[in-house]
């Protein structure tokens, strides 16, 4: 007999709804359950599919339960409390280990000062909250009718480094408010963009899915080009290995190297933003460094920012870390007896192979042992060790249409769920203009599924990010969460603004504490009927008025019913245009939960706030201290 992976120890079932228990055992066959003193009958079919419907129970634990066919499993320590389904790309993946400050470094970030929660972490015992991660696997000719592993953990500090960053906190937000169990399911893969989370049948009434789904479904087609995507990315990195003078000479990591043709170059810095500009190759970074008489072999950890797009580093000759691409944090820990007092060596080989290569600033460069922190940046030993062409990129299958619909929501479709957490939307930024309608087809998709019109849906709009200094070059992410901010007149829907705690630099900003609280007001407003305000000013109408025969713009918001708030003297980021192609800014003042903007010259036809990938010093909250959305509003409709 075999059970679905998500019936399994430590599981979490749905409070005060019924729950459908599946599974396969012999054709034919009579299957038992035993629970809490009763016994449930049911006959598998001729394929040997079974399902029997567990009645509705009220939060508690822990249970056991026997499923009795031609064999017995006894599943141990039920819960019965809330269980939400986590879903999205790698914002909701981002682990609580990719968000510690295990070191308490603190550095300055876009306006975040990062604090150290390590020890709250390390301290951590949730039995009540319990985590499943559903196996990333893609599935194209047909949906997949279960999951091939998967098990239940509960959150210790020896389990929850893995675990959803977002969901951990927004999970104990919603545990210690209403002391329930609290079942989280994540079904996300960093990358995806939300065509990969919707069905065929769905995507086929858009047109422009028709072929790839079609070519996906040749399973010799998907082999070929894996094998192939395999086969150039070993050549291109063993062709740039062939020709690295730092590996072909000299070893130029051996601290007795003599740095013969190297150059000094800042670290941090873009190669875009100095005279190595946009090559492909190997690049090597020397630093040498004086440990002080204090140091008495403490641990330590090389501190290495962010790096475009992979490294190796050495200290002292000996390789101490490695990262194959772009996105997580260097912290690489030093073997105990490496460092060295005196004089040390450092050498960190960059590989760009297919973006812009480069150390990311305003990052942590340095070395921390005990207490204290040897900053590494500024002047470093630089040289060229190969060039070549740019390595084409991968065809990620599991980036593709219906693939993780098919291949990790399907399988999840009889597990009762209270809600959806969705953070998803980086990967769609080449088309925002696509963005609504897909997400809007998603969600019909996801609640015809789950058998629940109504099922709610708390998701995050996309946070700043992007370099400040050339917000204006785009507005991808602008209209994306234009697109974000349509949605909510979908019915039970929320949506948690992250405007003001994004990072330019960073793709995963850290503050994840921030965006669980956030999807947890909306839980607790939507899900379990409090009377609050759970999200940011949401721009809802607008007027022309006369203000003692002078004419004014009055905007007006919901979701700032005690007020809105401007944080500091006057409000930035708000802009009026009579074209759409030249705007000017705009300033305002509050009156309750509206803004008047004087209007001086032409009738504007369109306002906006906030409409830029990295819009800085968007300043306006309501009184509750949630940030608003940004909007584009044309002024001949209302939103």
């Amino acid at each position: 007999m075999k059970l679905s992976p998500l019936f399994s120890n430590g599981m979490v079932l749905l409070r005060e709804k019924e729950q459908k228990l599946f599974g396969q055992t012999a054709p034919n066959s009579n299957v038992t359950i035993n629970f809490l003193s009763q016994t449930y009958h049911t006959f598998s079919d001729t394929s040997g599919n079974f399902t029997i419907t567990l009645p509705k129970m009220s939060a508690g634990g822990p249970y056991e339960m026997s499923i009795i066919g031609d064999e017995i499993i006894t599943i141990q320590d039920i819960y019965f409390g809330d269980v939400y389904l986590l879903s999205g790309q790698s914002n909701m993946v981002l682990p609580i280990s990719r968000t510690l400050n295990k070191n308490k470094i603190n550095w300055q970030a876009n306006s975040l000062i990062r604090s150290n929660n390590a020890d709250e972490i390390h301290r951590v015992n949730e039995k009540f909250i319990r985590y499943f991660t559903v196996p990333k696997q893609y599935q194209f000719d047909a949906p997949a009718d279960d999951l091939e592993e998967g098990i239940w953990l509960s959150v210790t500090p020896e389990t929850i480094l893995p675990m959803s960053a977002v969901g951990y906190y927004f999970a104990k937000e919603i545990h210690d408010r209403y002391d329930i169990p609290i079942g989280l399911i994540e079904a996300a893969v960093g990358g995806a963009p939300i065509e990969a989370f919707i069905s065929e049948e769905t995507l086929r009434q858009f047109g422009r899915y028709d072929s790839i789904i079609k070519q996906n479904k040749q399973k010799e087609y998907v082999d070929s080009v894996i094998n192939a995507d395999n086969d150039r990315m070993q050549h291109w990195y063993q062709a740039l290995d062939n020709i690295d003078l730092g590996l072909k000479q000299q070893e130029w990591y051996q601290p007795e190297y003599q740095e013969e043709g190297f150059t000094s170059r800042v670290v941090p810095e873009l190669f875009r933003d100095n005279t190595i500009g946009a090559i492909r190759g190997s690049f090597w970074f020397r630093k040498t460094f004086t440990m002080e008489e204090d140091y008495l072999g403490e641990d330590a950890i090389l501190y290495l920012g962010s790096i475009i797009d992979s490294d190796q580093a050495y200290l002292n000759g000996k390789l101490i870390g490695r990262t194959e691409y772009q996105y997580p944090p260097r912290c690489y820990p030093i073997p105990a007896g490496l460092l060295k007092n005196g004089v040390n060596a450092l050498v960190v080989r960059v590989i760009s192979s297919t973006h812009d290569g480069g150390f990311v600033p305003d990052k942590p460069y340095g070395i921390r042992y005990g207490s204290k922190f040897i900053d590494l940046s500024g002047n470093w030993q630089f040289r060229i060790g190969a060039t070549c062409e740019t390595l084409q990129s991968q065809s990620f299958f599991n980036y593709m249409p219906t693939s993780l619909y098919q291949g990790m929501i399907y399988p999840l479709r009889n597990y009762a769920i209270k809600g959806v957490l969705f953070y998803q939307g980086e990967s769609n930024d080449s088309h925002p203009e696509w963005y609504e309608e897909l997400f809007r087809a998603m969600i019909k998709d996801w609640r015809t599924l789950f058998d629940n019109q109504s099922l709610p849906f708390l998701y995050v709009q996309l946070a700043n990010f992007g370099d400040h200094k050339r917000f204006n070059t785009g507005t991808n992410w602008a209209y994306l969460r234009e697109a974000q901010r349509h949605i909510l007149n979908v019915p039970n829907t929320a949506m948690a603004v992250t405007l003001d705690i994004g990072e330019y630099n960073d793709l995963h900003p850290q503050n994840k504490q921030a965006v669980g609280k956030r999807l947890a007001l909306a839980a607790r407003a939507i899900l379990y009927e409090e009377d609050i305000t759970y999200q940011g000013p949401i721009i809802s109408d607008y007027n022309f008025i006369l203000i003692e025969d002078r004419p004014y713009l009055e905007l007006i918001f919901s979701s700032a019913e005690n007020g809105l708030l401007i944080m500091g003297d006057q409000i930035q980021t708000l802009e009026l245009s009579t074209d759409g192609l030249t705007w000017e800014v705009a300033k305002a003042s509050i009156n309750d939960s509206k803004l008047l903007i004087p209007v001086t010259t032409k009738w504007p036809q369109f306002v906006r706030y906030a409409f830029a990938n990295n819009p800085e010093g968007a300043n306006l909250y309501n009184t509750e201290g949630l940030p608003a959305s940004s909007f584009l509003l044309s002024l001949q409709a209302t939103s």
